[in-house]
């Protein structure tokens, strides 16, 4: 089971709905798997969330 979230182009949440359609699943399974090797750790997020932040 998935829940796939919607935004607004302005950002806004709009809505949500869940999926249990395999290939959605499997899809969003290895989405993330990719990205989260690539994630900061949340202690290196935390030390540089100032540096990071929007101006």
């Amino acid at each position: 089971m998935l829940a796939v979230t919607h935004f607004r182009p302005d950002g806004k949440f709009e809505g949500a709905e869940l999926t249990d359609d395999p290939a959605v699943v499997a899809s969003s399974v290895r989405a993330r798997d990719r990205l989260w090797a690539l994630a900061d750790s949340y202690e290196d997020f935390w030390l540089n969330r100032e540096a990071n932040r929007p101006a």
